[in-house]
C-alpha cells in the first residue's frame, strides 16, 4: 500500500505576497489544487491558513463522504429489492408457462383418446 498523503499543503511566493494552496494527489505522477488563497504578507500567515484549511476542507469530505456512503447503501438496497421482485416476477412466468404447457399435453393427450 502507499503511504503518501492525499491532500497536502503547497506554500508558494509570488512576488511580495505568499500564496496557499491545498493540492490533492490525483494519480502518483499528477497533483491538483483543490483550494488556493492568495496575498498574505508572510510565510507564516499562510502556512497557518492552509492547515486551518486542511482540517476544515477534510473533515468536510469526510462528512459528505459518510452522506453519500448511507445514500449509496440505501439506494444498492433499493436495486436489490427490485431485483428480486424481477426474479419473483420472473419466476412465476416460468412457471405459469410450464402449468400451461403441461395443461395443453394433458388435454392433447385426452384429446387422443377420445
Amino acid at each position: 500500500m502507499a503511504t503518501g498523503k492525499k491532500y497536502d499543503i503547497q506554500i508558494k511566493q509570488s512576488n511580495d505576497t505568499w500564496i496557499a494552496q491545498i493540492t490533492r494527489q490525483v494519480t502518483s505522477r499528477k497533483t491538483t489544487v483543490s483550494k488556493q488563497q492568495d496575498g498574505f504578507d508572510s510565510e507564516q500567515a499562510a502556512r497557518t491558513w492552509a492547515e486551518q484549511a486542511l482540517t476544515d476542507f477534510v473533515a468536510t469530505l469526510k462528512t459528505r463522504n459518510k452522506r453519500h456512503g448511507v445514500q449509496r447503501k440505501e439506494d444498492d438496497e433499493i436495486k436489490r429489492q427490485r431485483a428480486n421482485r424481477r426474479a419473483d416476477k420472473t419466476a412465476a412466468a416460468k412457471n405459469q408457462a410450464k402449468e400451461l404447457a403441461e395443461n395443453r399435453k394433458l388435454n392433447a393427450k385426452l384429446g387422443d383418446d377420445d
